[in-house]
């Protein structure tokens, strides 16, 4: 994991580029703990501070800003975001 002020890339099993990219990380915290939760298995986990590999810390555009098809966009009790049209 690559953590970059509100973005994140993930990177699993030695992959060259990330396995998946986070491009707005929520919430308000820029400082904090970590937690790995759910089935898995996590191994050879290194935490390198400020180690962030050219990830920008400004957090990706969001491509539903200004689309006025799109309403009711909010957050779930869960925390993902919904979206009705």
């Amino acid at each position: 994991m690559v953590i970059s002020g509100r973005r994140m890339n993930v990177f699993v099993n030695d992959a060259a580029s990330p396995t998946l990219e986070v491009g707005r990380l929520e919430g308000d915290a820029l400082k904090g703990g970590l937690r790995l939760q759910g089935p898995g298995t996590f191994a050879n986990l290194v935490i390198t501070p400020d180690a962030v590999e050219g990830l920008s810390p400004e957090p990706a555009r969001d491509p539903l800003d200004g689309d006025r098809a799109w309403s009711g966009i909010g957050v779930s009790s869960n925390g993902f975001r919904t979206a009705e049209r």
